[in-house]
């Protein structure tokens, strides 16, 4: 629960610094920009480890450490919800795709 919150004060908190250039706390009560670092820095280090704890069901203990298993792992649909492997993915079906549309003479 309290990654799930900070993830979004940290989203909102973004989101009030681009758009006044201070942080929400700054903003609203009129504190030092200090206060705003600090609660940023505990909101940081909540989402990590919110998103470093394991979670889901693993009966035996997984190799990990050889590219050969990451391929393995890869191909039976056990990375498909880690979100470096989308991105990764993403990167490089766009990169894909801009090189198909200016082989075919799109812009």
């Amino acid at each position: 629960m309290f990654g799930r919150l900070s993830l979004l004060f940290v989203s909102v908190q973004f989101i009030n610094l681009l758009a006044n250039g201070k942080g929400i706390i700054q903003t609203q009560w009129t504190e030092t920009a200090i206060f705003d670092i600090l609660v940023t820095a505990l909101a940081f280090y909540l989402m990590y480890h919110y998103l470093s704890t394991p979670t889901g069901l693993s009966v035996n203990e997984r190799e990990t450490e050889t590219v050969g298993s990451y391929v393995r792992r890869a191909t039976k649909g056990e990375l498909r919800g880690n979100p470096i492997v989308n991105l990764v993915i993403t990167v490089i079906a766009t990169v894909i795709a801009a090189i198909i549309l200016h082989w075919i003479g799109l812009p």
